[in-house]
Formats: C-alpha cells, structure tokens, sequence
C-alpha cells in the first residue's frame, strides 16, 4: 500500500454551502403507503436529518450515536 504524498483541505463555497442546506417541501403526506418510509420532499424527507437509529441521513450519510 503507497503512502499518502500529500493532503488538500478546502472551504465549500456559498453555492454548494446552500445546495447541502435546503431541500424544498413540496408534498404534504408523511409516509408512503406501501413501504412507511417518509415522502420525498416531504417534512419527514431523510435528507433533513433522520429520528430513528436504523436510518441514514441522505444528506451526510451518517447515522445516530
């Protein structure tokens, strides 16, 4: 296995800070009927962060302690 040469750290910009940051809520049911899961651009959307530990959030891939 090589040896890391070097190591590049960087600040997001504004643009991909905000892209991260929002989601539009555009539907109004919670669940899907067939599978429970919450609702795409719903307010239960993963991608606002998860309330259950078996989940994982959609917008930083982590899950709960």
């Amino acid at each position: 296995m090589k040896e890391p040469v070097s190591t590049q750290f960087g600040v997001p910009s504004p643009h991909e800070i905000r892209q991260a940051a929002e989601v539009e809520i555009n539907q109004r049911d919670l669940y899907l009927a067939e599978s429970h899961r919450p609702v795409p651009y719903g307010v239960l959307d993963p991608r606002l962060g998860i309330s259950k530990n078996s989940d994982t959030c959609a917008t930083c891939g982590q899950h709960m302690p």
